[in-house]
C-alpha cells in the first residue's frame, strides 16, 4: 500500500494527497529522510522511476532505524463540566486536556467543540501530520471560494511551522510532538496545551474561516489563557508568572529594541521579530497587552473581538466594536508606557504597565 502511495502520488486527487500525508503521520517508523522523499512535488522527483527493490530497501531501512515504535495517540476533546484537574506533575494528556477544556468553557466562555488532539511520538510523524492538516485547511478555504496559496507553498509553510514549533492549534484540531514537549516542566507543559486549545477556540469562533485579527492579540490571548489555566492547575501562580514575564522583558530591554504592537500584526511580522528578539518582545509583550485589555474591558469583550471576524474581517472595526476604543488609541498608549522605561524596575512595571487607571491617563 505504501509503495502504491509513493509511486502514484503525482496522480492523486487532493483528497488522496491529504490521505497520503496522514498515512505517513500514522506510520511512526518512517524517519525524516523518508518523509522528505514523500514530498515529491517539492523536489520534483517521481518515485515511480525508482526500482521497486530500492523502494523496499528504503522502507525496510527506515523501519529498522526507527524501531517500529508506537503510533500517535488521538483524543477528542469537548467542554465538559465534570472534568477533574489531574494530580500535580502528572503528564496525562487525556485528563489534562479535558480539564483545560472545562476551565476554558466555564471561566472564559471559550468554545471547545470536538477538537481532535493528536500526540505524535516522533518528529517525522508530527511533520507529516502537520502537512496533512495544512492541505485540509487549504481545501476547506478553497471550498469557501477563498483564494489560497499553491499546494506546494502550503506544504512548505506547514512543514516549516512544524519544524519551528512542537505544537500547532487550528480549527477543531491540535497537533503535538511528544518527543519535544514531554521534556517540558509540568507548568510549561500545561500552559502549552492550553495555549494550543485557545487557538482552536479562536478558530471555532469564526467557524474555521479566515481572520485578520492582529497576531499579537491571538498569541497574547493564548498566552494569557495558558497562564490562567496553569494557575488553576496549581502549576504556577498567575501573578508570579506575570512578574516573571516582566522581569524577562526588563532584562531584554536593557540590550534590545522592542517592536511596537503595530509591528506584530501579521504572521510574517511575528516570525521576523521572533527570530530577532525571541519570546520577550513577542509573546511576553503581547501577553502584557492582552492582560491590560482583559483587566480594562473584561474577558467578554476579548471573546467578542475574535467572534466578530466571523461576520466582518476588519481588524480596526472589530477592535472598536469589541473594546469601545480605537486600535490606534490603545496601541499608542500601551507603546508609550512600554517604551518610557516603566518596565524597569519590574515592581514599577507592574503598577504602571498593567494598572488600567495608569494606562487610562488618570
Amino acid at each position: 500500500m505504501m509503495i502504491f502511495y509513493w509511486t502514484a502520488y503525482n496522480d492523486f486527487s487532493k483528497e488522496r494527497r491529504i490521505d497520503f500525508y496522514e498515512q505517513f503521520s500514522v506510520l511512526n517508523y518512517i524517519p525524516q529522510f523518508v518523509t522528505r522523499i514523500a514530498n515529491l512535488r517539492l523536489i520534483s522527483v517521481r518515485l515511480r522511476h525508482f526500482p521497486t527493490r530500492t523502494i523496499l530497501f528504503l522502507v525496510g531501512l527506515s523501519a529498522t532505524v526507527s524501531g517500529c515504535t508506537t503510533v500517535p495517540e488521538v483524543f477528542t476533546i469537548s467542554s465538559t463540566s465534570d472534568a477533574v484537574v489531574p494530580a500535580y506533575g502528572r503528564k496525562d494528556y487525556g485528563h489534562a486536556l479535558a480539564a483545560i477544556a472545562s476551565i476554558m468553557s466555564r471561566d472564559f466562555n471559550l468554545p471547545v467543540v470536538d477538537v481532535l488532539v493528536t500526540v505524535y511520538p516522533s518528529k517525522a510523524s508530527y511533520e507529516s501530520g502537520a502537512i496533512a492538516e495544512g492541505l485540509r485547511q487549504r481545501e476547506r478555504l478553497q471550498q469557501r471560494g477563498i483564494k489560497v496559496l499553491s499546494e506546494e507553498e502550503y506544504i512548505q509553510s506547514w512543514k516549516t511551522l512544524a519544524v519551528s514549533s512542537p505544537a500547532i492549534g487550528g480549527y477543531r484540531n491540535v497537533h503535538l510532538e511528544n518527543s519535544r514537549i514531554s521534556t517540558y516542566r509540568w507548568d510549561a507543559w500545561v500552559k502549552l496545551l492550553a495555549h494550543e486549545l485557545t487557538h482552536s477556540a479562536q478558530s471555532e469562533l469564526v467557524r474555521g474561516g479566515p481572520s485578520s485579527s492582529d497576531r499579537w492579540l491571538r498569541e497574547g490571548f493564548a498566552e494569557w489563557v495558558g497562564f490562567k489555566v496553569a494557575d488553576k492547575f496549581g502549576a504556577e501562580n498567575f501573578a508570579e508568572a506575570r512578574q516573571r514575564v516582566l522581569d524577562r522583558i526588563a532584562n531584554a530591554r536593557s540590550y534590545q529594541t522592542f517592536p511596537s504592537l503595530n509591528q506584530l500584526v501579521t504572521a510574517s511580522d511575528w516570525t521576523t521579530w521572533m527570530r530577532t528578539l525571541g519570546g520577550a518582545g513577542t509573546y511576553g509583550q503581547s501577553f502584557l497587552a492582552v492582560a491590560v485589555l482583559v483587566e480594562e474591558k473584561g474577558i467578554e469583550a476579548m471573546v467578542r473581538y475574535f467572534s466578530l471576524f466571523g461576520k466582518v474581517n476588519n481588524r480596526e472595526a472589530n477592535f472598536l466594536t469589541a473594546f469601545g476604543e480605537t486600535l490606534r488609541s490603545f496601541v499608542e498608549r500601551f507603546d508609550k508606557r512600554a517604551t518610557s522605561g516603566a518596565i524597569d524596575p519590574p515592581d514599577k512595571a507592574t503598577k504602571e504597565i498593567l494598572a488600567p487607571q495608569t494606562l487610562g491617563g488618570k
